[in-house]
């Protein structure tokens, strides 16, 4: 058997046919029209090799006809891969077309059309040292192919999670990406009580601003303001919980943080409405009002539905409530005396008044802060703060009324004195400079009002 290369011959056939459908991905198992033909080929190999040893002339005419059809198509299928990318596969084909060319060349010898040469004599043995090389080549190169793919599918997955976390991130507080970063599992938080500082903005005039305003302007105006304030907010470690429409809360650790954001807040906001002016376009203005006190941290919602990190508590509702409060007094900044004791070292600050917000039994005084205004406003308004501080007094709570009136008449008497000496707004021709004054003199005036008559006016006007 050993001195009959025909014997070899079909061994290699075999190898090549299993080597090449690996190589190629055909699978042998599965009933499809070309995994049959495979097998066929490479039974009919086998058989090659078995019979040539009886009769070799008739091994070779019956029996290698399948595999040629089987290389024919291995020889196509690369062809494809080779124009799909996948460069090993040149190799394959020269080496399968060079061992296909000897094996015809020999069975053409066989059939008699083909006379004795060097290439019907040797041509086979060259054919599979071709094969071979290519084929050993293809592998060595399909590693490196593949390697090289697995590094490239490795940092496209790479870039595919960086641009799903910067999704993440712009979607999620950066609290959330932080504790994923770590491996912790935010839907797992706890909900906990929190000392935290809180702010709440909102545009003024949002209301009527939409219902004259095209899309792209309210989405160029929205995000523009809403812009100034959460990159002011990362920029003090803070965290914004919540947009709502055109009011935005944020979050901050301490009062002092959140003072100073709630300043740069207001800056950015001069900054963004000089260049609107500039351009023609209407400034944007908003009302601030900030807290500080325990609040309740956790997660709200539905679990494998949708989760929200927030803070809930009667700080919140105050700091909103709060903000309503500064159109009505014409103010920026507004916070409650809890606020103002923890920062009571900040300069630019004065009392405006007891307020009772809504749903409250007892009044809040509120502080304004003014700090983020032109030095020439902020000295104006720092001249008025005893005043201011002697009206808060001076309008307190007393349990005789005429008292009560004449404190209010004091009052009133010292803010038309502030009215009469306060300098003219710097663009808003004919109005002063410093428009809370009257605001505060409307309410305490209104509050006179109301108050129930004195026993020396009681039953006047009744017959």
């Amino acid at each position: 058997i050993y001195k009959n290369w025909i014997v070899w011959w079909g061994g290699a056939e075999v190898l090549t046919i299993l080597f090449g459908a690996a190589f190629l991905k055909i699978s042998l198992v599965e009933k499809s029209r070309l995994s049959r033909i495979v097998l066929i080929s490479v039974f009919s190999s086998a058989c090659m090799a078995a019979v040539s040893i009886f009769d070799p002339v008739t091994a070779i005419n019956v029996f290698s006809v399948p595999y040629h059809i089987v290389i024919l198509i291995f020889c196509f299928r690369s062809y494809s891969k080779v124009r799909a990318g996948y460069y090993p596969a040149k190799g394959i084909i020269i080496g399968w077309s060079a061992h296909l060319v000897a094996t015809t060349i020999q069975l053409l010898y066989y059939q008699g059309i083909l006379g004795p040469s060097f290439f019907t004599s040797w041509g086979t043995v060259f054919g599979n040292l071709i094969q071979l090389l290519f084929l050993g080549t293809s592998m060595f190169v399909d590693k490196k192919y593949h390697e090289r793919s697995a590094a490239l599918q490795l940092e496209k997955n790479f870039k595919d999670l960086e641009h799903r976390d910067a999704i993440i991130q712009e979607y999620s507080s950066p609290k959330i990406v932080s504790e994923i970063g770590l491996g912790l599992d935010p839907r797992l938080y706890k909900s906990r009580w929190e000392e935290l500082a809180i702010i709440f903005s909102d545009m003024r005039n949002f209301t009527t601003f939409i219902e004259t305003s095209d899309l792209a302007t309210i989405e160029e105006t929205l995000n523009s303001y809403i812009g100034a304030i959460i990159d002011q907010t990362f920029e003090h470690n803070g965290e914004v919980n919540k947009m709502i429409g055109d009011a935005v809360l944020c979050i901050f650790d301490d009062p002092a943080t959140c003072l100073s954001a709630c300043i740069d807040m207001r800056l950015a906001l001069s900054d963004l409405n000089r260049k609107r002016v500039a351009s023609g376009r209407p400034p944007v203005k908003m009302g601030t009002g900030a807290s500080h006190s325990k609040v309740i941290s956790m997660n709200m919602g539905r679990h494998g539905k949708k989760l929200d990190r927030t803070v809930i508590g009667d700080e919140v509702n105050i700091a909103a409530r709060i903000e309503s409060l500064t159109k009505e007094l014409n103010v920026d900044v507004l916070v409650p005396k809890k606020f103002h004791d923890a920062i009571s070292d900040y300069e630019w600050q004065r009392p405006v008044g007891s307020f009772k917000l809504k749903g409250k039994t007892v009044t809040t005084t509120l502080y304004e802060i003014f700090g983020h205004n032109s030095p020439r406003v902020r000295d104006y308004k720092l001249s008025t703060r005893a005043t201011f501080e002697q009206v808060m007094n001076l309008t307190s709570p007393r349990e005789d009324t005429s008292e009560t009136r004449s404190a209010y008449d004091e009052a009133l008497a010292l803010l038309n004195g502030l009215m009469k000496s306060c300098p003219e707004h710097t663009y808003l021709k004919g109005k002063p400079m410093d428009q809370t004054i009257f605001a505060l003199c409307n309410k305490i005036e209104q509050e006179r009002n109301n108050l129930e008559p004195g026993p020396e006016t009681r039953g006047r006007g009744k017959k």
